[in-house]
């Protein structure tokens, strides 16, 4: 900042834009937890448009660091600060759909359904994104999860809450889980209510 001001460089200047722009997308590449405020301050420094801010470039960077942000354990105010990156990277609304689909994947596939569902509903996931096989796949996986953590009430969330077709019930992995998961109610290894295995089937 000194030196900007000590030798009045002409901030809108085409290379000191290009170098600015290099600069933020190195940031946000930096590392896994990425640079995003040194980033914002290069580009309010050096006044950054927003046609630059928008290049593809910096957007699919932006993206994938709201997808990851999506996609950790609930944390404080986890959602805010998604919706920061959204905000201030001016992210499309495609963009701002394909952050949010990976983090339900994610969540999704851990088992961790009440992530995966406030996603889908703070950011108006689209009901197609809801129904690709990746998003699929990712409740196959955490469903088995949740029934080998004897977590039948989330399995069975996932059940109601993602189109999974009625086929995948009667699949060797879910038979296998469900069978592990009754052997542990059995065995006294946690509680938990019968009709639920029930539930899982209708």
């Amino acid at each position: 900042q000194k030196v900007l001001e000590k030798f009045s460089f002409p901030l809108m200047s085409p290379e000191i834009q290009q170098s600015a722009k290099s600069a933020i997308i190195n940031y946000l590449y930096r590392n896994e937890y990425r640079d995003i405020d040194t980033a914002l301050n290069i580009k309010s420094t050096f006044a950054v448009s927003d046609e630059i801010f928008a290049s593809p470039e910096i957007q699919n960077a932006a993206k994938e660091i709201m997808a990851t942000r999506l996609s950790v354990e609930k944390s404080y105010k986890w959602i805010e600060g998604a919706r920061e990156i959204q905000e201030k990277f001016i992210l499309s609304p495609d963009n701002v759909h394909y952050a949010a689909k990976k983090g339900m994947e994610n969540c999704l596939s851990n088992g961790v359904v009440d992530n995966a569902l406030e996603i889908r509903d703070k950011f108006s996931v689209p009901v197609d994104f809801v129904s690709t096989p990746e998003i699929q796949n990712a409740a196959k996986a955490g469903m088995i999860k949740c029934l080998l953590k004897v977590e039948i009430g989330n399995a069975v969330k996932i059940r109601d809450q993602f189109p999974i077709p009625s086929e995948f019930f009667l699949s060797p992995e879910i038979q296998k889980a469900a069978k592990g998961a009754i052997v542990n109610h059995v065995s006294g290894a946690s509680y938990i209510d019968s009709n639920y295995f029930n539930r899982i089937n209708e």
